[in-house]
């Protein structure tokens, strides 16, 4: 399922930012995929515009930089978790006892499988359709289009006895920094004055 995240605020300069998600199944395993797309001027982001990940590692604090984030929760506790996704391809996930207490690394997620791309931006004179043309790098404008891929089991989530029956829902949020020193907050929605990835009204997608 397809979803436009919206800023805050106005960005510096006008960006695309969606996040499109999918839950399916492998060997009696459930998997999440997910891809953010954000599309504009990558070059006056930080973000490496490179299509490898360098390293895939834990890491802390990634949300100080450009970050690409997803929660989830059930209707039945305060505890909930976070993924952080930098385009360096160092991650970390972790698990709250309550909004915004007691921040911990969560082993429900070891490993998870990441890469990118980056394309320019298709136009009528180098495409005839509705898919992205690959290019190594971007247009003059350094205009483009970066994807990141991601894809982890949450079968240590949904066959925790206690959680089966349980309603399950996501957040979905983004942190761009920019190289002007600008912090730009994206997310399905934000209920409060201020930017506020945790609070329970951004938990906007209801997984089956």
């Amino acid at each position: 399922m397809l979803h436009f995240l919206q800023p805050f605020e106005a960005p510096p300069r006008p960006i695309t930012l969606e996040a499109e998600w999918k839950l399916h199944q492998t060997n009696n395993q459930t998997h999440l995929s997910l891809i953010y797309r954000l599309r504009g001027a990558l070059n006056e982001i930080h973000l490496p515009v490179e299509p490898l990940l360098s390293s895939q590692s834990r890491a802390h604090e990634l949300w100080k930089d450009t970050c690409f984030e997803w929660f989830l929760k059930t209707n039945s506790k305060t505890q909930y978790w976070e993924f952080n996704i930098a385009p360096t391809g160092q991650w970390n996930f972790y698990e709250l006892s309550d909004y915004r207490s007691n921040l911990q690394e969560s082993p429900l997620i070891s490993a998870c499988q990441l890469r990118s791309e980056v394309h320019s931006i298709p136009t009528s004179k180098n495409h005839s359709d509705n898919s992205v043309h690959e290019a190594s790098q971007l247009d003059e404008k350094g205009f483009g289009v970066y994807s990141l891929y991601f894809n982890a089991s949450l079968h240590s989530f949904f066959n925790q006895p206690t959680e089966i029956q349980c309603q399950w829902s996501m957040a979905l949020t983004a942190v761009i920094r920019w190289k002007s020193g600008q912090t730009s907050y994206y997310s399905l929605q934000h209920p409060k004055d201020k930017p506020d990835f945790h609070h329970p009204a951004g938990f906007q997608v209801s997984l089956p």
